[in-house]
């Protein structure tokens, strides 16, 4: 089965879902910088969560409604993880260029 066509079809199929997902993460970060540009880092979050989470309630309404009170504190505390590694990548976005961080001591002596 290994060398099917069939198999082949979906090793073909999922290396280009990797490389589609790769591609839209990578443009994500030319959003993230623009969207900060215009409004700082933690408003761009705040809005980015409120769409998310109006999707995740539109897509998934019984999935919501049936959550336990144990989940939402599960995830409350996955949250504040969570949150911290995007706030940190976000600023992280909204500061100097690498480049430019890096050169920055050379330039100065």
């Amino acid at each position: 089965m290994a060398g099917s066509p069939e198999a082949r079809r979906r090793a073909l199929l999922a290396d280009a879902a990797l490389l589609t997902v790769a591609i839209a993460w990578g443009f994500n970060f030319v959003v993230i910088k623009d969207a900060i540009g215009a409004n700082g880092p933690m408003t761009y979050l705040l809005w980015r969560h409120i769409v998310a989470a109006i999707l995740l309630v539109a897509i998934m309404p019984r999935t919501v409604r049936q959550t336990t009170r144990r989940d939402w504190v599960y995830g409350g505390v996955l949250g504040l993880f969570l949150f911290v590694a995007f706030a940190t990548q976000t600023i992280g976005c909204s500061g100097p260029r690498r480049a430019r961080t890096a050169s920055s001591p050379a330039s100065t002596s």
